[in-house]
């Protein structure tokens, strides 16, 4: 979309190609942030840093895909995959979110900071530097050579994840 429309809902946001689909949204907002929410989740769960529940490190979480992984409590918190052991923990991280998703997007960076497949801005293009502007987008690290290529890509950001997906089908492919 050339120019989507933004409206902030419960800490997320959700973006329309046009007026008629906002109202659309107004009318049925919880039938789109639940298959909002489920559409999030399915792809960031593969992504997921943290084997443990984000409130209580100590609570270690069934595995994706296990029988007992239905016990796990599952929220969206800012267009955001969060993983937590129970109802309470889940309050917890709505109250303060911001706090619980630093510590997860730190754990995230982290994680896939290793593997990361391009060297080069994907907005400018130049080399990155030492320490890189790092952002999450989709659940995927995404690193910049400056803050103006985090914002740019935030704006728009599947051209830049197309980048990153042809980087890492690149470096599966080379010896």
């Amino acid at each position: 979309l050339e120019d989507p429309k933004d409206a902030s809902v419960r800490g997320r946001e959700v973006r329309f190609c046009c007026e008629k689909c906002v109202a659309t949204f107004e009318a049925t907002r919880a039938k789109y942030l639940q298959a909002a929410d489920e559409a999030i989740a399915a792809k960031e769960l593969a992504l997921y840093p943290i084997t443990h529940c984000l409130v209580m490190p100590d609570e270690k979480l069934a595995e994706p895909g296990t029988p007992e992984a239905q016990d796990v409590k599952q929220v969206v918190v800012g267009n955001q995959l969060v993983r937590l052991c129970c109802a309470q923990c889940e309050r917890k991280v709505k109250r303060n979110p911001a706090a619980y998703l630093a510590k997860l997007q730190a754990a995230a960076v982290k994680a896939q900071a290793a593997t990361y497949p391009m060297k080069t801005c994907p907005i400018s293009g130049r080399d990155l530097p030492a320490e890189p502007s790092d952002t999450l987008i989709a659940g995927r690290l995404v690193r910049f050579c400056c803050a103006g290529g985090k914002a740019n890509a935030e704006r728009n950001p599947a051209p830049v994840l197309a980048k990153l997906d042809a980087a890492a089908a690149a470096a599966k492919t080379s010896p």
